[in-house]
This record gives C-alpha cells, sequence and structure tokens, in this order.
C-alpha cells in the first residue's frame, strides 16, 4: 500500500493539474482495501471448523441476536456497553 501512496503522490505532484484525479484513484484504492481487510475478518469469524466451510450468515444472526456489545479491558472500565437498535 505504501508504494502505491507514493506513486499517487509522486504523480499528483508531477502533474498538479490532475492531482485530484490521482487522490481519487487513491482513494478508490483505500476504499478496496479496506473491504477486503473487512471481509477476511468477517471471513475468519464465519468459520465453521466442523464442515470445513465459511458460513456468513452464523455471522451475522450472532450480530443481530446480540443487544449489546461489551467492550474489552481495558476499555470496558470507561466506556458503556455498546446497545444495538432495532
Amino acid at each position: 500500500m505504501a508504494p502505491f501512496y507514493a506513486v499517487t503522490s509522486y504523480f499528483g505532484i508531477v502533474f498538479a493539474h490532475a492531482s485530484e484525479y490521482f487522490v481519487l484513484i487513491r482513494d478508490i484504492y483505500e476504499a478496496f482495501l479496506l473491504f477486503t481487510f473487512f471481509y477476511l475478518i468477517f471471513s475468519y469469524l464465519a468459520y465453521e471448523p466442523s464442515i470445513n466451510d465459511i458460513i456468513d450468515e452464523r455471522v451475522y444472526m450472532i450480530l443481530v441476536k446480540q443487544k449489546e456489545v461489551h467492550h474489552l479491558c481495558p476499555m470496558n472500565w470507561c466506556n458503556k456497553p455498546y446497545h444495538f437498535t432495532e
């Protein structure tokens, strides 16, 4: 990711008139990376070892059935649990 930022920053400096387009391309690439990272984390949460498969619905149902999320220690000492809305 750092080389991509370096290249887009360099092109943004060299081609100052088109720097907005390079910023747009960089932001789209960053959004794509965040999407793939969150999907990876989601897939790790939804892995079912007994059938050796990824079940996305299981994680969704766990998140829907929960009424609140408690923070991990030490953040639970200073933050209240997050309550989901219906």
